[in-house]
């Protein structure tokens, strides 16, 4: 009779102590699925600001390939008017070296601009564009200096991310294995309790 009690006891005593590892691994695995939804969540969160990122980055790199056609296209156009002005330049000598020999008259001359007229509008056009040309070419140097930092900038944050994003993967994947570890070993004592009743 009193071996009959004490078996009792000892299988109650024993189904008592796995049901309160099971309320314990219990609540550990719930506190774990909560911990696992919140790093997918910030997984989720990362990975689009990463996208983000990299948008704004295609958009600056964009800006940048605009400016230097721009530059090249305003570079071009310099060069252009450069060569008018020289050749005007040329007519203007070769007009003066003719009326300086006396082969022009007085009436022939065009009632249009006089010859030192046109040459300090061409030098006022020519210097415009020059200064123009000059802060082209500090705009387009300081846009491309700032793409540089701001790429610089972005791939690191895009670094640090994809480096946060594996981080939480890890963690996301050791407390899915240390779960799956704790409900097999529930599940054994919980056998292992069932064979003693």
């Amino acid at each position: 009779m009193d071996i009959g009690n004490t078996v009792v006891a000892n299988t109650s005593s024993v189904t008592g102590d796995i049901s309160v590892k099971y309320q314990k691994l219990a609540t550990e695995y719930s506190k774990m699925r909560a911990q696992v939804s919140v790093l997918k969540k910030a997984i989720l969160e990362e990975q689009s600001k990463t996208a983000d990122l990299k948008e704004i980055l295609k958009a600056r790199e964009h800006s940048i390939r605009k400016s230097d056609q721009e530059m090249d296209s305003l570079t071009f156009r310099n060069q252009q008017l450069t060569r008018r002005v020289t050749v005007l330049q040329e007519e203007l000598d070769a007009n003066q070296k003719i009326r300086s020999k006396g082969k022009v008259r007085g009436g022939n001359e065009s009632p249009t601009l006089q010859p030192p007229q046109l040459t300090n509008i061409l030098g006022e056009e020519l210097q415009q564009k020059i200064e123009e040309n000059a802060r082209l070419h500090r705009q387009v140097f300081e846009l491309n200096e700032e793409h540089a930092k701001t790429v610089c900038a972005l791939q690191d944050r895009v670094t640090e991310l994809e480096r946060e994003v594996r981080g939480n993967n890890r963690a996301i994947e050791e407390v899915s294995t240390k779960n799956r570890t704790r409900i097999e070993r529930l599940r054994k004592d919980r056998e292992i309790g069932r064979a003693h009743v």
